[in-house]
């Protein structure tokens, strides 16, 4: 397995202006199939040292990583497969075939994965090994997101129908089924506390839902939202999509608070850093922008992949982390 180290231009000019520890990119999934990732600790910590290892032989579709960093999941071509980010070993031989690869979700214990089956089930495998532990059954149209509740007791789905469905991994039962709209669900994500789950759908809109009792909270929106965050405090949610923007929403009231400008090509995912002080986007052309979140401002903006960012997340560690896709060559 390669184990290049990166110390181009890129990369330094990332270490220095990611100014705290606690804004620094933990996971940036992109459009290639090489994954560049922090040297290992033996290496030191020199934020321009990455080590490289390839996580498909072709195009990843879905990334998610476990709350500690330290399993990642990714799903593309016919495979689903799991690694140790620090090390680039892979606990368990590829998953082959077992479902659509659009979507995966990884508990935040890093424990379980879920995974998209072809007969509308959803499939969750120990994050060990990959053996199947559990399958859920009730969408009736291919599933299109998946999430975990930050603590892990909920999961949701949604499916191209425009279903959604919260369910309680332990006992394998739906917890609640709500209609997301006419149109196919694209993303999902959950607020901090775990309370209120946020969907985007093909329809243009974005839609809160209360986690304990599955009824919806407010609509908004008016855009295709492909990727959803919350900010650190659950009052700002972040949405981004073909037409370029990057908006953050008041979720109490649903009002837009701004719309970012600056990228230019469709943004594939958004992510607030810990304390919130910071907003992270990434484009399909491979350009990821960092905004000061109260304001609006833009901050930095870096390039240097051929491929687009489908996932991004921050950490605490002050180590940077991003997977590419399409020809297989990090940077």
């Amino acid at each position: 397995m390669p184990n290049e180290i990166d110390r181009s231009e890129l990369v330094r000019t990332i270490g220095a202006r990611l100014m705290s520890p606690r804004l620094a990119i933990v996971l940036a999934g992109l459009v290639l199939a090489r994954c560049c990732l922090p040297a290992p600790r033996s290496q030191g910590t020199d934020p321009s040292q990455r080590a490289a290892f390839r996580l498909h032989d072709g195009v990843i579709r879905a990334m998610d990583a476990s709350a500690d960093g330290r399993v990642l999941a990714a799903v593309g071509g016919d495979s689903a497969r799991l690694w140790d980010p620090i090390t680039g070993l892979s606990p368990a031989p590829p998953l082959v075939g077992s479902g659509p690869p659009n979507c995966v979700a990884l508990s935040p214990d890093g424990g379980t994965l879920a995974l998209p089956g072809w007969d509308y089930a959803i499939e969750l495998r120990d994050a060990a090994t990959l053996r199947p532990l559990a399958t859920l059954r009730g969408h009736d149209a291919l599933i299109t997101a998946l999430a975990f509740a930050p603590d892990g007791r909920a999961l949701a789905s949604g499916s191209r129908d425009g279903e959604i469905i919260l369910w309680d991994p332990s006992t394998e039962v739906p917890r609640a089924t709500q209609l997301g709209g006419d149109r196919s669900v694209v993303a999902l994500a959950f607020a901090p506390d775990g309370l209120v789950l946020a969907s985007g759908s093909s329809d243009g809109a974005i839609r809160l839902w209360d986690v304990d009792s599955g009824r919806l909270r407010v609509a908004f929106g008016g855009h295709v939202a492909m990727c959803l965050a919350f900010g650190a405090d659950g009052r700002t949610l972040a949405s981004a999509g073909f037409d370029r923007l990057v908006r953050q929403w008041d979720i109490s009231t649903g009002r837009l608070r701004s719309a970012l400008r600056g990228h230019g090509s469709p943004v594939m995912s958004v992510s607030y850093s810990p304390d919130g002080q910071t907003l992270a986007s990434g484009d399909d052309r491979g350009a990821i922008r960092l905004w000061e979140a109260a304001s609006g401002r833009p901050r930095v903006e870096f390039r240097g992949h051929e491929g687009g960012v489908v996932s991004l997340r921050f950490g605490a560690d002050g180590r940077s982390r991003r997977c590419p896709r399409r020809r297989g060559a990090g940077r």
